[in-house]
């Protein structure tokens, strides 16, 4: 009967669902984490199980450059943009990627575009904030931090961190302890950097 077919469709869907978001939730971990081999091998896996997911591609380039493989990781990511020419994550990937590799010129190319990006979602607004803020453009990164939905990004190691370093380049030291305070609660491993 075409009901129990639509039912298995259905159910087949949800436990693929549920496969992501486990691949998501763990390969999250390690990245915030900066496990950067851990995080590529899931990512590996996930790209091969659900290659239209787009973002794991972005996140696997980020993985790959700071697992040290920088020259490959910004040639998949420039492949990434010349097929999705807005894509919010080839942006902040290669404005880190070319900052960390002093090549100013593309660098400045990439920043200049999230300077006129305002996400809807919590997780891309905080991700501008964040490459805003590691690329030396704090005040620019403070209001974005600043205007986040705290209650969304708490699980973000990343929130912390860089609102807290922000917040200290820009001469607020109290807040920063106490961001930094209240991430090592609730990250003990952010404790661990220096």
């Amino acid at each position: 009967a075409p009901s129990n077919g639509y039912l298995y469709n259905v159910s087949w869907e949800l436990e693929e669902e549920d496969e992501l978001l486990v691949y998501q939730e763990t390969v999250f971990h390690h990245l915030e984490n900066k496990e950067w081999d851990k995080a590529l091998a899931l990512l590996e896996e996930m790209i091969l199980i659900f290659p239209e997911h787009k973002i794991a591609h972005h996140e696997y380039t980020f993985a790959l450059f700071f697992s040290g493989r920088q020259d490959e990781a910004i040639e998949k990511e420039l492949e990434l943009l010349k097929d999705d020419p807005n894509n919010l994550y080839s942006h902040t990937n290669l404005a880190v990627f070319y900052y960390e590799t002093n090549a100013t010129k593309e660098y400045e190319t990439h920043i200049r575009a999230l300077l006129n990006i305002y996400p809807i979602h919590e997780q891309q607004k905080l991700r501008v904030a964040v490459t805003l803020a590691r690329t030396g453009f704090e005040k620019e990164a403070y209001p974005r931090f600043r205007m986040l939905d705290k209650a969304v990004v708490k699980s973000h190691v990343s929130y912390y961190r860089w609102f807290s370093m922000t917040a200290y380049r820009l001469g607020e030291p109290s807040r920063a302890l106490s961001l930094w305070e209240e991430g090592c609660r609730r990250h003990p491993n952010l404790s661990n950097e220096p």
